[in-house]
C-alpha cells in the first residue's frame, strides 16, 4: 500500500538541504558581508554582541599593500550601535564610522570613500564582541577559527 506522504516526504528531504545552504551561503541583503578570499565570505555581527559597553579612546594602525595608516578614535559603542570618531595626532577630525548592525558608514572629507571599513569593524568585533558568539556565527558560515 502506498502511503500518500511519500512523495511530501521526498520532497522536503531533497530540497530543505538545498534551501538551508542557499540561506547559508546568501546572507540577507541588510547584513554586511565581509570577504576573507575572492570565494569565502561571512557576515558581521550586530551590536548586540559586544561584551559591554565601552567609551574609551583607542590607537589604530593598519595597512593595505604598501600602505599604512595609524590614527586616534574615540569609540562609544553599547549594544545598539557602534560609533567610532577619528582623528589625527593634532586632534583634527579624520571622519566618523557608524555601525548598526545593518548599515556601515563611513563619513571622511580625508579618507578615500573606497578605504573598506568592514574590515576595521570586524578587527573591533574580534577585540570587543563575546568570543562564543565570532565562533558561533563564524562556524555557521562555514568558516572555522
Amino acid at each position: 500500500m502506498n502511503n500518500p506522504l511519500k512523495p511530501c516526504v521526498n520532497f522536503l528531504l531533497l530540497f530543505l538541504p538545498v534551501f538551508f545552504f542557499a540561506c547559508a551561503k546568501n546572507p540577507p541583503e541588510n547584513h554586511i558581508p565581509v570577504s576573507v578570499s575572492n570565494t569565502v565570505s561571512f557576515v558581521l555581527l550586530a551590536p548586540e554582541y559586544i561584551e559591554k559597553n565601552i567609551d574609551v579612546f583607542q590607537r589604530i594602525s593598519g595597512g593595505y599593500e604598501k600602505n599604512h595608516f595609524t590614527a586616534n578614535a574615540w569609540v562609544n559603542a553599547d549594544k545598539t550601535e557602534i560609533p567610532m570618531k577619528l582623528f589625527n595626532g593634532m586632534g583634527t577630525s579624520l571622519g566618523t564610522l557608524i555601525f548598526t548592525g545593518k548599515n556601515l558608514k563611513f563619513i571622511s572629507s580625508y579618507i578615500p570613500r573606497n578605504l573598506r571599513t568592514e574590515y576595521g569593524a570586524e578587527d573591533f568585533q574580534f577585540c570587543f564582541y563575546h568570543a562564543e558568539a565570532i565562533l558561533s556565527a563564524r562556524t555557521l558560515q562555514g568558516i572555522f577559527l
